[in-house]
C-alpha cells in the first residue's frame, strides 16, 4: 500500500502575481521614506499615499486568503482523522485504568482489613499472656510468669507499631496515586464558605481542591465523595 501524504496547497511564494505584489509593496514603503511633509500640498499626498497603503494592505490579505483557506481546511481534515484514530485509543486507556484502579482499591482494602486483623489478633495475644502471666505469679511460678511478661510484651509491640502487608509489586511503565471523586451534591446544605474558600455558587472544582489538599479528611456538609486509584501509563 503506498504511503498517502498530505500536502496543503498554498502556492509559489515566487509566483509572478506575488512577485508584482511585492513590487508594489515595495513602492510604496520607497514612497513613504522619501516623503517629507512640510507643506499643505504635501499633507494632501500623504493623505492619498495613505489611502494607497490601505489598498494595497487590502491586495495582500486577498491575494494570501485563498492559500491560507487551503492550509486552514488541510490542517482540519487532518486533525479530524487524527482525532478519528485517538478517540477509541482514549476511550480504551480510559476503560483499563478504571479496571486497573478498581482492582487496586479492592486490593488496598483487603490489605488495610489483614493489617488490622493482625493488629487485633496482636492485642489478643498480648492480653492473653500478661493475664497468663498475672495467673503464673499468683501461683508462684515466677520463671514462667516472667516468660509470659515478656510474650505479652513483644505482642504490645506489635500493637503500638502496627503490622504491615507487604505493598503491591510496582509494574513498570504504570505509576499509581491516590485521588477522590464527587459521587454527590446537594447544593442546598453546602456552605457558602468552608477552609477559607468560598465554595457557593456550588464551584465543583474548589471543593476538589479541598479535597485533594486534605486527603479525603475533609467533611463538606451535602458533598459526597470516594477514593479512587488514579493510573498513569508511560509509552516506550
Amino acid at each position: 500500500m503506498a504511503k498517502e501524504t498530505v500536502v496543503a496547497q498554498v502556492g509559489k511564494p515566487t509566483g509572478e502575481n506575488e512577485l508584482a505584489i511585492r513590487e508594489e509593496v515595495s513602492g510604496v514603503t520607497i514612497q513613504v521614506e522619501g516623503m517629507i511633509v512640510d507643506s499643505e500640498d504635501a499633507y494632501q499626498m500623504a493623505a492619498e499615499l495613505g489611502t494607497a497603503i490601505k489598498t494595497q494592505a487590502k491586495k495582500v490579505a486577498e491575494f494570501f486568503a485563498p492559500m491560507k483557506k487551503r492550509a486552514s481546511d488541510a490542517h482540519k481534515e487532518i486533525c479530524a482523522r487524527e482525532k478519528m484514530m485517538l478517540s477509541p485509543l482514549q476511550a480504551a486507556e480510559k476503560e483499563l485504568k478504571n479496571k486497573m484502579g478498581t482492582y487496586r482499591l479492592e486490593e488496598d482494602r483487603k490489605r488495610r482489613e489483614a493489617e488490622e486483623a493482625a493488629r487485633r489478633a496482636a492485642l489478643e495475644e498480648q492480653r492473653r499472656k500478661e493475664a497468663e502471666a498475672l495467673a503464673l505469679a499468683e501461683q508462684g511460678r515466677e520463671d514462667e510468669a516472667m516468660n509470659a511478661l515478656a510474650e505479652a510484651e513483644v505482642a504490645e509491640n506489635v500493637v503500638k507499631t502496627g503490622v504491615y502487608a507487604p505493598p503491591p509489586q510496582k509494574v513498570s511503565g504504570v505509576s499509581v496515586s491516590k485521588d477522590w471523586a464527587i459521587t454527590k451534591i446537594d447544593p442546598d446544605k453546602v456552605p457558602i464558605e468552608i477552609a477559607g474558600a468560598v465554595i457557593r455558587p456550588v464551584d465543583e472544582a474548589a471543593i476538589m481542591r479541598l479535597i485533594r489538599a486534605t486527603k479525603g479528611g475533609i467533611k463538606i456538609p451535602g458533598v459526597e465523595f470516594t477514593e479512587k486509584a488514579k493510573m498513569s501509563f508511560r509509552g516506550k
